[in-house]
């Protein structure tokens, strides 16, 4: 068995947490750069856009869906008696909660995309309700901080 010392620590749960949604944040940046620079880059495609930013909504709300749903019931709550880092210690949390936000952040990226290529505003509202729920699932709410 490892040492104690050889384990992850609670801020490193924390740095991951903070560099999956930076990159949500940095993509948001540049998909909406690019798409006031240069337009839906489907324009060529009109009758195909709605469709497809419905699509892509509607896959990552489900992705959101999984998350919220089979994702987070799977993490246990800490115990009062347990420290936070002990609590990011187990393997029955790291896990699901990785699993949790790794959802959340192909959610926001997936309908990015479908706002970068279509232009729509449908995506991109579920971006934003993508962010917020990621927003809301922080390590210190997960470990009830």
């Amino acid at each position: 068995m490892a040492d104690r010392d050889d384990l992850p620590e609670a801020p490193s749960i924390q740095v991951l947490y903070w560099i999956l949604l930076g990159g949500v944040f940095v993509i948001a940046a540049v998909f909406v750069a690019l798409s006031r620079r240069l337009g839906p880059l489907m324009a060529s495609a009109p009758a195909q856009l709605p469709w497809f930013a419905y699509g892509l909504s509607m896959f990552a709300l489900g992705t959101l869906a999984y998350a919220l749903v089979v994702a987070r019931p799977r993490i246990p709550q800490r115990p009062p008696s347990q420290s936070v880092a002990d609590y990011w210690l187990d393997s029955l949390v790291r896990g699901p909660a990785i699993l949790l936000w790794v959802c959340c952040e192909g959610a926001s990226i997936l309908s990015l995309v479908g706002f970068l290529l279509t232009g729509s505003l449908v995506p991109l509202a579920v971006a934003l309700a993508a962010v917020g729920t990621f927003l809301s699932l922080s390590p210190g709410r997960l470990a009830g901080e």
